[in-house]
């Protein structure tokens, strides 16, 4: 019974042995080291005639916290003073006082990266920290090891770069890693432009309808953008501005459809002109929404399609956005798995798991004691 006792024991700690895999969330103190203190901000939220929040710049309310206040860190979001955060300081007005120990335990999974805009190498990776005066140069291809911060959400790096250890940024969206090779096209938006340029020659702008070959890489966790490398051109991109190459949607019309000019617009000015029926569609470049019809250069919506098709062959995967954290065709490309960041919670798979091998544990230690019973 002992042997059974401890067995049970071992399956209820299970999820805290799980749990514990991955890189430890970071924390250290910091404190006001300046003699003046440090300035305590506000910002009011104004809202319009719908309820949409709008941005007002904060300012100093003219208070200061004292010298000597010490912080327990966990991000580098702001230190809220108070339940509404009304009032909040900023962790870069803070001197860090631990000296940050590197460990397994704080980090996580390395990529091969390069360098947008020049970083200097920081002490410990929080905003208190202090330089070590070392900069790494724009366009400085490295490998890069992730330190989760706070919520999984990474955008601190630790690296080992011309002799000097230290921690990066990214939040502003300073460093590319995972770069794959892959064929995208651009879809016709004003909004969907490269954002940021990094290219010396940019007489080759990318152009919407046209398929080309890219290197793209992600940025930090939560950026809305891809890094992309089109021949000549270096910058950032919309991951909204583009649809990847997979594998084929094929419609069989049995009725005529809209062809569009250009994405994201319905409107009937922008029909360029009708796909009739008895026609087959392939479309390789999609999403959820919109497929890009190569053999007329327009565009149809899959949901009209699909209403107006006789026989259709989708891919086997649901069709997905192609914003998220995984880069590439979000079908059956296995290589694009790879550079896929996994955030999902499987608690709720473990606690099942466990549930069902306590009953599978209560059932055996009932069936040995009516055993001994009748023995």
């Amino acid at each position: 019974m002992k042997k059974l006792f401890y067995l049970l024991i071992g399956i209820l700690l299970l999820p805290s042995i799980v749990k514990a895999e991955g890189p430890k969330t970071i924390e250290y103190k910091a404190m006001v080291s300046n003699p003046d203190g440090v300035d305590i901000y506000a910002c009011k939220i104004e809202f319009d005639d719908d309820d949409d929040s709008e941005d007002v710049p904060c300012e100093k309310t003219g208070e200061k916290v004292p010298y000597g206040t010490i912080y327990t860190l966990t991000s580098d979001d702001y230190i809220c003073l108070d339940d509404d955060c009304e009032k909040f300081i900023d962790p870069r007005d803070l001197t860090a006082i631990d000296e940050f120990q590197i460990t397994n335990e704080n980090l996580g999974l390395k990529h091969d990266a390069i360098i947008l805009n020049d970083v200097e190498i920081k002490k410990g990776p929080g905003g208190a920290y202090q330089g070590t005066g070392k900069k790494i140069k724009a366009g400085t291809k490295l490998s890069i090891t992730e330190v989760t911060i706070k919520d999984g959400q990474t955008c601190w790096f630790y690296v080992e770069y011309d002799g000097v250890k230290g921690f990066i940024y990214s939040y502003f969206e300073d460093i590319a890693y995972d770069l794959i090779d892959t064929t995208i096209i651009l879809i016709s938006h004003d909004s969907y432009k490269i954002m940021y340029d990094y290219s010396k020659d940019v007489s080759g702008k990318l152009q919407v309808g046209v398929t080309y070959n890219v290197k793209l890489g992600k940025l930090n966790s939560w950026s809305s953008n891809y890094y992309i490398e089109a021949g000549n051109i270096k910058g950032l991109i919309s991951t909204y501005s583009i649809l990847f190459k997979q594998e084929p949607i094929i419609f069989e019309l049995n009725k005529d459809i809209n062809l569009y000019k250009t994405g994201l617009d319905i409107s009937e000015d922008n029909i360029k002109d009708k796909v009739s029926k008895n026609t087959t569609i392939t479309c390789e470049y999609y999403d959820d929404e919109m497929c890009y019809y190569m053999d007329k250069d327009g565009w149809i919506y899959i949901d009209e399609a699909k209403e107006s098709s006789k026989s259709i062959q989708l891919p086997e995967t649901e069709l997905k956005h192609t914003n998220d954290n995984e880069i590439g065709p979000k079908n059956n490309d296995k290589d694009a798995s790879k550079y896929k960041i996994n955030n999902k919670d499987y608690s709720l798979y473990i606690y099942v798991g466990i549930g069902i091998i306590l009953v599978v544990f209560i059932i055996t230690i009932i069936i040995l004691e009516k055993k001994k019973k009748h023995s």
